[in-house]
């Protein structure tokens, strides 16, 4: 969901991060699924984004339980 969300909004890995305030290996690795988002990468994206955004993604498969 990172990606789309990036893509959607035209940016880069690199200026996705910045947007979040977050390194850009972290996307990198999200996007990758080697890595989950935190609760406060996930906090920064509602924040930056809106809650809609961090509602699609908390819905993803990797996040069922």
């Amino acid at each position: 969901m990172f990606k789309e969300l990036r893509k959607r909004n035209n940016l880069t890995q690199k200026e996705f991060a910045k947007s979040l305030g977050i390194a850009q290996g972290i996307i990198s690795e999200v996007e990758n699924g080697l890595k989950k988002p935190s609760y406060g990468t996930l906090c920064k994206i509602m924040k930056t984004y809106g809650e809609d955004e961090l509602i699609k993604i908390m819905h993803q498969e990797d996040f069922k339980k």
